[in-house]
């Protein structure tokens, strides 16, 4: 037993007065408080008064940028340079979201990067949303099973774009799942897409004439990879992962394209000069040598499609959103949907 003076002690947050350890149970450290306020703080250098541009470097951006434009604020995308990726607002609007998200920005004054104005906050489709149960609790087959579309959702909630539930009001048709036939309709008609792992890209398949996609694993027992990665083609749903300088990519899946269309850009390929940083990949695996030689990992594909369909899509051999654990590869997802709503 400890005596009075080994006693742990705690600090009510409101006034400071001791209390022994376990008296109250929500009793936290002042310091506590003070850490978490200025750990909530956005970074800010260069001129104010004049534009922003706001880092695309999280989904605290994301959101931030969502909240300006569905505030009517205006928010553009930048387009070249060495900010192309990020965003471009008035120091205004910058000081309206500073506080609420934990942002980096450069205020600039003269020689603005050159920008695409962002038309409104996208609406995004996930598919592969199941039906309600016909017995018992309704909303079991969401809770159980689902697993693709709620880690899809909790991804987008927390990038705080807006959800719907009718596939032809969306800017982006979005998904680890299946596309379902909602889905397909509304990107068979040119709603841009962007869909990743085995059950996305198995149904995306169809969208191409056949064996022009073609995604092989890694081999039976095969999971996932953590892996230096370079980008062939930069277009703006990788261009901040490259102004960053981010050349690591995780995905969980273990799996690559062994084809992709004519005209297709290469978005991520795994760099087999560098060895690879994590991964459950069985070395007797089939195509386990393929995988780790310079596999294209993500595609992005503007042009015709199987049945004279116009395209618009971007797709990823393995998962972007597992588990939500994935928060690194976030951004390609918030870059298809900001780059699906240019003016």
């Amino acid at each position: 037993m400890n005596t009075d003076s080994e006693k742990n002690i705690l600090f009510t947050a409101e006034s400071g007065e001791e209390k022994q350890k376990g008296a109250l149970p929500c009793q936290i450290f002042p310091s506590a408080i003070q850490n978490k306020e200025q750990a909530r703080r956005s970074s800010f250098t260069g001129d104010e008064g004049g534009q922003v541009v706001l880092k695309n470097s999280s989904e605290d951006a994301a959101a931030a940028v969502n909240t300006l434009l569905r505030a009517g604020k205006s928010v553009s995308l930048i387009t070249e340079g060495e900010y192309r990726g990020s965003f471009l607002c008035s120091y205004e609007d910058w000081n309206s979201v500073a506080g609420e998200y934990v942002l980096s920005g450069t205020g600039v004054t003269s020689e603005l990067p050159e920008a695409e104005k962002l038309a409104k906050a996208p609406v995004v489709y996930i598919t592969g949303k199941p039906g309600k149960s016909s017995a018992g609790f309704v909303q079991t087959t969401l809770v159980s099973g689902a697993y693709e579309y709620n880690y899809d959702r909790q991804a987008l909630e927390q990038m705080g774009f807006t959800v719907t539930e009718n596939a032809a009001e969306a800017d982006l048709i979005l998904g680890a799942s299946a596309l379902d036939s909602a889905g397909l309709a509304a990107v068979q008609k040119g709603t841009a897409y962007i869909g990743y792992g085995s059950k996305a890209v198995s149904s995306a398949v169809k969208l191409f004439p056949k064996g022009t996609l073609v995604r092989e694993s890694a081999g039976g027992g095969a999971m996932d990879a953590l892996a230096y990665v370079t980008y062939p083609d930069e277009t703006l749903v990788n261009a901040s992962y490259i102004a960053e300088g981010d050349d690591i990519f995780y995905g969980y899946g273990a799996g690559y394209f062994a084809a992709v269309p004519d005209g297709a850009e290469i978005l991520v390929r795994l760099d087999s000069s560098k060895g690879i940083l994590e991964g459950f990949l069985p070395s007797s695996g089939a195509h386990y040598r393929d995988f780790l030689n310079n596999s294209i990992q993500g595609i992005s594909y503007q042009g015709k499609g199987a049945g004279d369909t116009e395209l618009d899509v971007v797709l990823f051999a393995n998962t972007l959103t597992n588990k939500t654990h994935q928060r690194d590869e976030y951004a390609f997802l918030s870059n298809a949907a900001f780059a699906s709503v240019i003016e």
